[in-house]
């Protein structure tokens, strides 16, 4: 399970941190990181273009279907993030692992393997013209892929949100922290769920769950209110010094966890 929970705000200097030896250049991290997440997604693409789906509906194994469409890996960050923001989220993923071999999860990685399932699965066992049908395969992919996200998150060391004014907005009267993404909505959910069972011994836990994701990021509606107080803050900047530090004068690579630990505590 997640055991560290980080809110990374928006850098108001994003291009250039100044840390002389790991120096954040933000168009050359994005530029490396996207050419590295193409070639993992063409390879990922060629794999599923061939997938032996069965000829009727009733022998298709959505568990079996859902472990080779979304695969777990191993990773030490889940970024979670606006998708609006992914070029931060790429530079920073690159940054981390050309620097100090932290692999991060970009979930919106994930979202375009999601579409192409789902068309495949309208194509092969829908009717089009059948809105209950679609909307049977629309829940199940959508179901599946929040499941993937959830045994990532819990299988990763640290959660970080990208907190932007692209994935919580302050712009509505009377309203705080508000998101159209339904996505963002249940990875924050889930921290807090996550965040609750370790650290709020205390505190009677008051019942949460992730919602079904079946509304469009597209559509005009969204979640207000949305909780942050259970993430801690950190810069990019934060992660730098920290992992620059501690990894190389104290605890070395086989101890990342160590590191993390540092970071939260000190975090605010």
């Amino acid at each position: 399970m997640a055991r560290y929970f980080f809110s990374m705000k928006e850098m108001k200097n994003a291009n250039e941190i100044m840390i002389p030896e790991n120096k954040f250049n933000f168009d050359e991290c994005v530029k490396q990181g996207y050419l590295i997440a193409s070639r993992n997604k063409r390879k990922t693409a060629e794999k599923l273009d061939a997938y032996p789906f069965p000829k009727n509906a009733d022998d298709v194994d959505l568990t079996e279907v859902m472990k080779d469409w979304f695969p777990l890996g191993e990773n030490d960050i889940f970024l979670s993030h606006s998708h609006s923001d992914e070029k931060l989220a790429i530079a920073i993923s690159y940054y981390l692992a050309k620097n100090f071999k932290l692999k991060c999860f970009v979930d919106s990685c994930v979202w375009g393997y999601a579409e192409t399932l789902l068309r495949k699965l309208d194509e092969k066992y829908s009717d089009n013209n059948n809105y209950d049908c679609r909307n049977g395969t629309t829940a199940h992919v959508h179901l599946m892929l929040n499941s993937a996200l959830m045994k990532v998150m819990h299988s990763c060391t640290s959660f970080i949100f990208l907190q932007t004014k692209n994935s919580l907005r302050n712009d509505r009267k009377g309203v705080k922290n508000w998101t159209y993404s339904s996505w963002i909505y249940s990875e924050l959910s889930m921290s807090r769920v996550m965040s609750d069972i370790l650290y709020s011994d205390k505190e009677k836990k008051k019942s949460r769950s992730s919602c079904i994701l079946l509304e469009s990021a597209q559509l005009p509606m969204g979640y207000s209110n949305i909780t942050t107080n259970h993430l801690k803050n950190i810069t990019l900047e934060d992660l730098q010094i920290s992992f620059r530090e501690d990894w190389q004068e104290l605890y070395g690579c086989s101890n990342k966890e160590k590191i993390f630990e540092n970071l939260y505590v000190n975090a605010k």
